[in-house]
This record gives structure tokens, C-alpha cells and sequence, in this order.
């Protein structure tokens, strides 16, 4: 039965409409906006009303999708959370990482050089080996490649990780790196790090002579590095009584075939990246360009000391200069800087030049400052101990004196052979 008037009211003379409008009240529940980004691009909008889902999620194309994130980061699940305010879900994407990419790379040398800084240069080597597709990580390779040379702080190798990572990822592994309060990132705590968050391990078939075995770090960067085109057993052949030359810079090979480093050894200091120094890079600087010019040949390493002893002879001019008392030190590299900056220089000089050059050759040279002759004038000259033997070397007494009658050169003059010289010295035996 139909309802009467004073029961479902009075309907009379009026239209379907007007009957619905009259019996309906009218909605009250909110509508938010609920928006899906992907950096600062808008995938979709749509309008939900509160305690409602929305209809259509978008799909997100071109990189590794791994979920939906609030604007604070937090993971969202759009199709089971109530909408209740206005909401952003931010796509979180990150590139696909190209099977077998490196993170760092030999220089033109072949060398790893672990403890030099990470920079803007190895960054970006990093990030487009890998990244298959470096369209994701655009801004970044723009910033580095601007500054090739600007030392990554860890808040810029945080950000090339979180470039190609999840935070959750990154999390565990930057915890335990403990370099967030250091200056600088180095190119080995780089490599460690993407390392574990790569799951690399270490490769039989990388050898570096400036990375050892023994270092700590040693698995994990032969896991994220290409190899070199250096070969271990090409290097000790190349090298003469142990020693390799790389632009005229000396380096020594121990017994397991890698550089001596942070090591002083038979008098020579072997840096941690295994160069030897004489702890002024200017005056390395010097001899590595002037023993350039006379390794040419594959002499014996004897040869090329004759003949940058003939070099200093030969090609540089006296002059008249300072003395220094007898048994004096610490004047070597200044006199030997002296000598290459002007190509002149009294007894001194010449002995700085010569002892530098030696050095440079891998010679346990040292200099002595005292008298010599049976006048006793102050003089300097350099004494090299090969074999258990003193040798003498003087070329500035020999640029003066080799036109004598009966005269035998200073070049390696064994000590029993030099008492006519007379020299001596505060000190010396």
C-alpha cells in the first residue's frame, strides 16, 4: 500500500524531482585533492571524498618503481590509506643500475690512487657507468661535471648514493661507513661504500700496484673497480734493480709485486701512495723532468746516474755563494732548488743538485758539508752506499779540475780511492 499524505508527507502535484530533492539531505563528507608526483612532475590529480581511497593510482614508467612515498618520506600505500586531508604521494624512483658498472677507475698511469680525494670528476664517471640511463640522474652529472675537481664532502657522496638508492638501502650502510663528520670523502671510503650497497665482493682479475692485498679495503674496491692495463709481471720485468719510473717519478716494488708505501726504506721515504719524496714537491717536481730527458734508453741503472752526473757537470755554471759550517745539514733541498731555478750555484748547489738526482734513482745518497784539499776550504759532496760500499760522487770539484795531468773523474770514487782529496767532515767516519 501507497503511504497516505500525513504519513510520507504530501506528495501531490508534485514531480519526480521535486520528490527527491524534498527527501534527500545533501552530502557534508569533505573532498580532498590527492596528487601523485614524481620529482616535480604531476602524473595525475584527483578529487576524494574523506575516509574515501583514490580510484586510479598512475603507473610509473622508465627507472626502477619502488613504491609511493608521503612528501616526508614516509612509505604509502595510496589504494589502502583513507584520505583525510589534502594529500601528495611522491613516486619513489630510482635509476636501473647497469649490470657489472664501476665506481672508480685507473688514472692514465694505471694506477687506483685509494687515498686521494673522491671528485666531482669520479663522481660523474660513477654515475654514468651506473646508470643505464642517465637521463635520472641529469642534475647531479650537470653539478659534477661543472666542478671536476671540487673534493666530494660525505654530504655529496650521500647525495650520489641517494641518487641511485633507497634510503632504506643507504641507511645500514652509511651507519657503519663513519665518514659523516670527515672533511673529505676519499676514493676508497667511496668504493667501500657503494660497494656494499652494490653486494660486490672481490675480483681475481684486478691488480693495482698502489692498492695491497693487506689493505682493509682491498675486497671491496676490487669489487667496484675496472680493471687497469697494468700487469704484475710486465712491471717487474720493466723494473731495474726493483725500481719502476712513471713520469720520471720513482716508485719500488716490494717481493709480492706491489708498491712499497708509507715505508722508508734504505734511506728513501715511499709515500703512501707509494711515490718517493724528498718532502718537497717542487724539487721532485725538478728531477722527475730532468730524468725524463735521460731514461731513454734501457741502460742499467747505473748509466743514467753517470749521466746525470755529467748533466749537473756539464750544464750548470759556478758562482760564487755561501758556505756552511762542517757536519751542517738540512740545506740540501734549498741549494738544490737554488741550483734548478737559476742553473747556478758554488759546491753546494752542485751537491743538492747531483744528491737529488741520485735519489731520484733510488740511491741511498746522502751529503756532507765540510773541507777538503790540504787547505782545508770548505766544500760539500755527496756519498752513495751501493753494496756495503762508499762511493764519492763530486762533479763541481771535477768541473774545476778535470783538466789536470793524471786526472781520474769523481764520479763514484770509492772512499779508499779519495784520501788524496782530503775529505772531511764533522761526523764522517
Amino acid at each position: 500500500m501507497r503511504p497516505t499524505g500525513s504519513q510520507a508527507g504530501d506528495v501531490s502535484g508534485k514531480n519526480d524531482a521535486e520528490i527527491i530533492s524534498a527527501t534527500s539531505e545533501p552530502s557534508t563528507a569533505p573532498v580532498f585533492t590527492v596528487e601523485f608526483r614524481r620529482d616535480d612532475q604531476l602524473l595525475s590529480s584527483e578529487e576524494v571524498t574523506s575516509g574515501g581511497v583514490p580510484l586510479a593510482v598512475p603507473t610509473v614508467e622508465n627507472g626502477r618503481f619502488l613504491g609511493w612515498t608521503t612528501e616526508d618520506g614516509s612509505p604509502a600505500d595510496p589504494a589502502r590509506t583513507a584520505v583525510t586531508e589534502d594529500t601528495v604521494y611522491c613516486a619513489l624512483v630510482r635509476p636501473i643500475l647497469r649490470e657489472g658498472g664501476n665506481v672508480l677507475f685507473p688514472d692514465e698511469r694505471g694506477f687506483l690512487r685509494p687515498d686521494e680525494a673522491f671528485t666531482g670528476e669520479d663522481a660523474a664517471r660513477a654515475l654514468e657507468s651506473l646508470a643505464a640511463d642517465t637521463a635520472d640522474v641529469q642534475k647531479l652529472l650537470d653539478r659534477f661535471r661543472a666542478a671536476p675537481q671540487a673534493v666530494l664532502s660525505p654530504a655529496d657522496l650521500y647525495a650520489v648514493t641517494d641518487a641511485l638508492f633507497t634510503p632504506e638501502e643507504i641507511y645500514a650502510v652509511w651507519r657503519d661507513a663513519d665518514c659523516s663528520d670527515l672533511p673529505e670523502i676519499t676514493r676508497a671510503q667511496a668504493g667501500a661504500v657503494f660497494a656494499r650497497l652494490l653486494g660486490r665482493s672481490a675480483r681475481e682479475d684486478v691488480y693495482f700496484p698502489d692498492l695491497s692485498p693487506l689493505r682493509e679495503e682491498y675486497a671491496a674496491l676490487t669489487g667496484v673497480t675496472r680493471p687497469g692495463e697494468l700487469r704484475m709481471d710486465e712491471l717487474r720485468e720493466r723494473a731495474l734493480d726493483g725500481f719502476l719510473w712513471f713520469d720520471g717519478y720513482l716508485y719500488r716494488l716490494n717481493e709480492d709485486g706491489y708498491f712499497v708505501m708509507d715505508e722508508t726504506v734504505d734511506g728513501l721515504y715511499y709515500g703512501p701512495d707509494g711515490q718517493y719524496t724528498s718532502g718537497d714537491a717542487e724539487l721532485d717536481q725538478f728531477v722527475a723532468e730532468t730524468l725524463l730527458q735521460y731514461m731513454t734508453d734501457d741502460q742499467p741503472r747505473l748509466e743514467y746516474l753517470r749521466a746525470v752526473y755529467y748533466h749537473v757537470k756539464n750544464d750548470f755554471r759556478y758562482l760564487v755563494r755561501n758556505y756552511y759550517a762542517s757536519g751542517e745539514t738540512g740545506w740540501e733541498i734549498p741549494e738544490a732548488l737554488t741550483m734548478y731555478r737559476t742553473g747556478k750555484g758554488n759546491c753546494y748547489n752542485f751537491t743538492g743538485a747531483f744528491w737529488s738526482m741520485a735519489r731520484g734513482l733510488g740511491y741511498n745518497a746522502r751529503t756532507w758539508s765540510g773541507t777538503m784539499g790540504t787547505r782545508d776550504q770548505p766544500h760539500s759532496w755527496t756519498e752513495i752506499t751501493l753494496d756495503g760500499q762508499v762511493y764519492i760522487c763530486d762533479p763541481e770539484i771535477e768541473l774545476n779540475y778535470w783538466l789536470l795531468e793524471n786526472y781520474t773523474d769523481n764520479f763514484m770514487m770509492r772512499i779508499q780511492d779519495s784520501y788524496g782529496w782530503n775529505y772531511q767532515a764533522v761526523g764522517r767516519n
